[in-house]
């Protein structure tokens, strides 16, 4: 039937995929990703369950789906994605989102288990999951053809349940070593039926040993006590190189480690399995700046970065990232302790850069305020981190020069950006210095001022058409 196509062969049909193409809205596939994984935590109510044999991220699990592994990761992300949408249904200018009917029977069907409160985490698994299953059958060729519309306030409440069934959810994985990040699960008492299948009326659930992954999903939906809370849970326990400053992949795994996949043919400390893995690493610190920790952060920064580390101890170029730093629990040759190993041009270093433009701009530098478009930094800069005396601009820009008191980096690839901090103050804590003017060097010669905490929307636009060549911006 797909090879009959005449084209987008693999597009989602009607008549059972006889029809033509079904055509939704992203909230309408927002809503299908929603429903799918909301029906898939596991039988404690805890994980999102791994299907299609894959563990998430960490694919040196790869075993975890075979053992009925699950992942606090994806139920954290998936009350991220629902919390992101919620306000945004008001700005829907339809009062009602037409749905294929088997979708909107199969969303109806989640919202019924969500308003009883009674059911347990095992009876919402078998349900839920009933309801999942006799939705993949029905749509397995395509949908029928036929749409049912839900109301946006009905779809409202259905997210609000939703994302306080998943807030549970994520609560139940904490303890008091901080986050639970993965689970196995086994059958502890069970009964076959007449067709050979077999109904699991009790798991066991099996926690992991601490994965840092947990930790820096955890961190992205936690209020300021919560997130300190996990920080120091995190610092206290295994993931945690002592020798080192930096946070380990995972703790170890003990006699597990084989059945949980390729993570356990590798000693502990190296690759896979217990090293420094620089992208989840930077991950940590990223989230620990975003939840407030910058204190926290400038106190461990020269251990935390590989730029500051010791060269002799890193055995490669500083400004260079690599996969992994083999850890301090590799116990085969500790000369090896810090050592970088693999080039590495993906995860860590866009990590890196992230945590580069978080500090220097911000999360969101360009915003929209009175109806047009601002430049309004905020960077996370520490008092020392600005010069002592005059210096060269380069490698920024080799003409220039930069003032004493100064911090510069370049955006947008080759605008020189030059903080001034004449009272080489924090721009965070309890008396942060803020941008209050702004000094454009526009790229054709001319000059401007602007006495104000932002760039309006003409200035704004300029620099980000790189009409500018400099842009110092005064902190007081």
């Amino acid at each position: 039937m797909i090879e009959s196509r005449s084209g987008r062969r693999y597009q989602v049909r009607a008549d059972h995929g006889r029809g033509g193409i079904v055509r939704t809205t992203l909230l309408g596939k927002i809503l299908t990703l929603v429903a799918n994984k909301l029906a898939t935590l596991d039988p404690a109510g805890i994980g999102i369950e791994m299907e299609a044999d894959r563990p998430g991220w960490c694919d040196a699990l790869n075993g975890l789906p075979g053992i009925l592994g699950s992942a606090v990761n994806e139920t954290i992300e998936l009350k991220r994605l629902i919390d992101v949408t919620l306000p945004l249904l008001a700005e829907v200018s339809v009062s009602e989102l037409p749905l294929p009917a088997e979708l909107a029977d199969f969303v109806a069907d989640l919202n019924r288990l969500l308003d009883q409160p009674e059911l347990t985490p095992h009876r919402f698994w078998q349900e839920s999951g009933a309801a999942k299953e006799a939705y993949r059958r029905q749509v397995f060729m395509g949908f029928a053809g036929a749409e049912k519309a839900l109301s946006l306030d009905w779809l409202h409440g259905f997210f609000e349940k939703a994302s306080a069934h998943l807030a549970a959810a994520a609560a139940r994985a904490e303890s008091a070593a901080g986050i639970n990040t993965y689970y196995t699960y086994s059958a502890e008492d069970y009964c076959t039926q007449a067709d050979g299948s077999v109904e699991v009326k009790r798991f066991r659930a099996a926690p992991l040993p601490p994965f840092l992954e947990g930790f820096v999903h955890a961190l992205r939906i936690a209020d300021p006590q919560s997130a300190r809370r996990l920080y120091q849970a995190a610092r206290n326990s295994e993931l945690y190189d002592r020798k080192l400053g930096m946070y380990r992949l995972n703790a170890p795994l003990g006699d597990q480690a084989l059945e949980l996949g390729r993570i356990g043919v590798f000693n502990y400390g190296w690759l896979e399995n217990g090293s420094i893995f620089l992208h989840m690493h930077y991950k940590f610190v990223l989230e620990m700046l975003r939840a407030g920790l910058v204190d926290e952060f400038y106190a461990d920064i020269e251990r935390l970065l590989v730029a500051f580390r010791p060269p002799e101890q890193y055995k490669r170029n500083p400004v260079e990232n690599s996969s992994f730093l083999v850890s301090s629990g590799f116990g085969v040759d500790p000369r090896q302790h810090g050592r970088g190993c693999v080039a590495r041009l993906s995860g860590s270093t866009v990590e890196l850069l992230q945590l580069w433009t978080y500090l220097f701009f911000g999360d969101a530098p360009f915003i929209s305020g009175d109806g047009e478009l601002r430049f309004q930094p905020k960077p996370v800069l520490a008092a020392r981190l600005f010069s002592d005396c005059e210096r060269s601009a380069a490698p920024f820009a080799t003409a220039e020069t930069l003032p004493a008191a100064s911090a510069a980096c370049t955006l947008f690839g080759d605008t020189l950006v030059v903080y001034l901090n004449p009272q080489r103050r924090d721009c965070f804590g309890p008396d942060p210095v803020k941008p209050r003017r702004y000094r454009l060097y526009f790229r054709d010669g001319g000059e401007e001022t602007v006495d104000t905490g932002f760039l309006g929307q003409a200035a704004a636009e300029a620099l980000r058409q790189r009409m500018l060549r400099r842009l110092d911006i005064e902190l007081a």
